[in-house]
């Protein structure tokens, strides 16, 4: 198992030994040669550190880390081959899962401090999305890979699920980010620039922890915030097959808690995006009507899904969404006319006495809205 980082007045880690580092260097103006620095990082070869010597990698990840070493950036980056984003596991992979890379990465992410605005910070928001893209890389590995799974990957799944509301509040925290939009990055780009981008990695390390808890039976309770970034995260991607999966997750989440966690959710939710001073909820509203009105799968499926998540936020949040249907900024359906229609719908597509029920309960809740 990995070791935990050290911070503060805590004990100094030691520089780990490498075979790939130059211990001398020719000077350019004297041509003497000299020794290179023990502190001096710029002289190691990280990508053969990084596929040479991957027991190596977590060790080195958090001395520089500790110490605020800019080479932490080079290690990360020679780091993407060894890990992979192809359809399997590299043969360093074994060597970084057993020595907990996904757990430090974890723990380095929700320290304090990181994604900082100060100029000059060592966890600015340029090394806070490294770190970021690097889990999610990791966490593809698990989720999204059809490899065979590894006996390792339970102790790192474990060890990351102990600090996971600890990062839905850290990526919740810098929700803000996510207006970096994807549609900005020219479509025929590659995932290693997709990862230099906020929302994209944010997005993956929030839904793969959402699945890899589900998959271990971990119930998300909305006051972890998970739902709160996804829901704002939906606004921000172009992509219609994962604003369904954004609303599916969320949906579960909202039926798996208590009843009375829904209105301080949409009420969280609602604050943070009206504190911000920006235009996320008409565009939210504006966006999220007709996608509703156009999914019309039947049962329990996106359709119902999107409608529940959408009754739910009108019908707590009545006094702001009322005031965005009035105005001129919202573009969208008449919300009125939209509820009245989706009423029928959905009463009509029920099949069975306890989709009748859960039909119902849908209704009660959009009538109210309409009041």
């Amino acid at each position: 198992m990995h070791r935990a980082l050290t911070h503060g007045s805590a004990r100094a880690l030691v520089q780990p030994p490498t075979r790939f580092r130059a211990i001398s260097y020719r000077d350019p103006t004297t041509a003497a040669t000299l020794p290179v620095a023990s502190d001096d990082l710029t002289c190691v070869d990280w990508q053969r550190v990084a596929l040479q010597e991957s027991m190596r990698v977590v060790e080195w990840i958090r001395y520089m880390h500790q110490h605020e070493h800019k080479a932490v950036l080079k290690l990360l980056e020679a780091l993407r081959p060894a890990i992979n984003y192809g359809e399997q596991r590299t043969p360093q992979w074994r060597n970084l899962a057993i020595t907990g890379l996904p757990v430090v990465l974890v723990e380095i992410l929700t320290e304090d401090g990181m994604f900082s605005t100060t100029p000059g910070a060592f966890k600015d928001i340029k090394y806070s999305i490294a770190i970021m893209s690097m889990l999610a890389l990791c966490f593809r590995i698990v989720v999204t890979f059809d490899a065979p799974q590894d006996p390792n990957d339970g102790d790192w799944i474990f060890g990351c699920l102990q600090k996971r509301d600890q990062l839905f509040h850290t990526l919740w925290n810098v929700h803000y980010l996510c207006r970096t939009r994807r549609s900005t990055i020219p479509p025929d780009v590659g995932m290693p620039d997709l990862l230099e981008h906020f929302p994209f990695p944010a997005h993956i390390v929030v839904s793969h922890m959402v699945l890899l808890s589900t998959e271990t039976s971990q119930r998300i309770p909305l006051s972890a915030h998970a739902a709160h970034f996804l829901l704002y995260y939906w606004v921000y991607t172009p992509d219609a097959s994962e604003r369904t999966s954004v609303i599916s997750q969320v949906y579960a989440m909202m039926k798996k808690d208590m009843a009375e966690s829904i209105p301080v959710f949409v009420q969280q939710f609602i604050a943070a995006c009206t504190a911000e001073k920006s235009n996320h909820l008409i565009r939210f509203l504006n966006e999220i009507v007709p996608y509703a009105r156009g999914h019309r799968t039947a049962g329990g499926g996106s359709a119902y899904q999107y409608l529940y998540v959408l009754t739910a936020l009108l019908r707590y949040g009545a006094e702001t969404f009322a005031r965005i249907a009035v105005s001129p900024d919202y573009k969208s359906v008449e919300l009125t006319q939209f509820l009245i229609v989706q009423c029928h719908w959905q009463l009509c597509c029920k099949e069975g006495s306890r989709d009748n029920a859960e039909a119902w309960k849908l209704i009660f809740g959009m009538l109210e809205c309409i009041e």
